[in-house]
């Protein structure tokens, strides 16, 4: 018994290296810079200032060019809780 207790410890001990050694080399993905390059969809028009759908969450967005109900814009920058975006 003391020796299927052992090997078990062993085997998790190993498996917890492997996964280790594979993930640390992963990019961090977190912070603004995550957002740049981004395709959103204008659900309030932007002229400048309206409003984009990313995934399921809606943030305020400037767009200088302007942009439509509908239309696509790519994330050129985070500016605090604003998306400046262009259309894409």
């Amino acid at each position: 018994m003391l020796t299927l207790v052992l090997a078990m410890v062993v085997l998790l001990l190993v498996a917890k290296g492997i996964v280790h050694r594979r993930t640390r080399q992963l990019p961090v993905a977190v912070g603004p810079e995550t957002l740049i390059g981004r395709r959103v969809d204008v659900i309030a028009a932007c002229r400048p200032t309206g409003t984009v759908r990313m995934s399921s969450e809606r943030w305020k967005a400037r767009c200088s060019e302007g942009a439509e109900v509908g239309d696509t814009v790519v994330v050129e920058a985070v500016e605090q809780l604003t998306l400046v975006v262009h259309p894409g």
